[in-house]
């Protein structure tokens, strides 16, 4: 427990230290909505511990967790379900500004993919990753959101706004490359479904999942190959300004680009040591060795990123705690209660029923 305690605390101060620069712009839009509800954005702003002026400029440092709870907080005060997704229809509408880079410089949509999900750690500050995975007919487009609690747990729970956000964000900026009418093959969620899905549908097309084993758009290949030099049928969607830099992928902190690569391989049922080295093009004695300079282990960052899924599942999907105990590889039922309970203090029927009662 004691060696828990000191690999949480290490990784704490690397996410705390990705956490102090992350600007408002990501919240452009959200008082607009706001204040189309009805709804206070003072309120809402105070609730989450954020200063009123991070919603109107963008120009204002804010975290990842102050972040989330703005979505969900809003969500929850707006009683709209769908408010993320409605704000990146207002954003795309709109033009507003995006975290996407401009497409100067970048020949085909992959170029464009690939960059982002060697950077979307910056852009977020250690609150989300994208991982990209090759298949014979297209590419799955995963995206994982962190909770990042700094002290006591996080206001809000829940990371279902932050996650629809960023998947329904990606598909306006994907129709911004290739044609206002496109929609990917499908579209998978962690959660489980909400009662109507025809908001969600109406944005992603018809072909979407729930409570599957990842947060996933899948793209053909003529698509994730489709060069943007010839892109010139997106007229009716505003040009909107980037004003990202480029940054080395080196910059990701090592623990970071690992814990990467393990939520990738867990989606493909086959996370191991060997197989995540192979990933990283390293050995696997190196990359403990190199993860031992961050004081923390390959063991210690599979169970925190384990851990983080099992929470997830429980709270946000329909599935039973034996399907969650399969998908996250665990042996039976009992490994998996054992393993909950070691990082959470409780089993993970009685960590519903606290969920449950609050």
């Amino acid at each position: 427990m004691r060696n828990n305690a000191m690999v949480l605390h290490i990784v704490v101060n690397v996410l705390q230290l990705m956490q102090q620069k992350l600007i408002s712009r990501s919240l452009a839009g959200v008082a607009e909505l706001l204040e189309r509800y009805g709804c206070s954005p003072v309120e809402i702003a105070k609730q989450a511990g954020l200063h009123l002026e991070a919603l109107y400029r963008d120009d204002v440092e804010v975290t990842p967790r102050q972040f989330n709870n703005i979505l969900e907080g809003a969500s929850i005060v707006c009683r709209e379900r769908f408010f993320s997704a409605k704000l990146a229809q207002l954003r795309a509408k709109q033009g507003l500004e995006s975290v996407w880079p401009a497409l100067e410089g970048f020949r085909t949509v992959k170029d464009v993919l690939l960059y982002f999900a060697d950077n979307l750690e910056q852009f977020t500050y250690g609150g989300a990753s994208i991982i990209l995975l090759q298949h014979d007919d297209g590419v799955s487009l995963f995206y994982e959101a962190r909770r990042v609690t700094l002290k006591g747990r996080p206001l809000q729970d829940s990371l279902v706004q932050v996650i629809e956000l960023c998947m329904v964000s990606v598909c306006y900026e994907l129709r911004h490359m290739l044609s206002a009418q496109w929609e990917p093959r499908y579209v998978q969620f962690r959660h489980s479904p909400p009662t109507d899905t025809s908001p969600l549908k109406a944005i992603l097309g018809s072909s979407l999942y729930f409570n599957q084993d990842a947060n996933s758009i899948f793209l053909d290949n003529k698509d994730y190959h489709y060069i943007l030099e010839k892109n010139n049928d997106c007229k009716d969607i505003p040009e909107r300004p980037s004003s990202v830099e480029i940054y080395p992928a080196s910059v990701v902190p090592f623990p970071l680009r690992v814990t990467r690569t393990i939520l990738k391989l867990i989606n493909l049922d086959e996370c191991h040591l060997v197989r995540v080295a192979e990933e990283l093009s390293t050995k696997p004695r190196t990359l403990q060795y190199r993860l031992k300079q961050y004081q923390t282990s390959y063991q210690s960052l599979y169970d925190a990123a384990r851990h983080e899924l099992a929470r997830q599942y429980l709270l946000q999907s329909d599935l039973t705690v034996i399907a969650i105990a399969e998908r996250l590889g665990f042996t039976d039922l009992a490994a998996f209660s054992n393993f909950f309970k070691r990082k959470s203090g409780l089993s993970p029927t009685a960590f519903l029923k606290s969920q449950s009662s609050e």
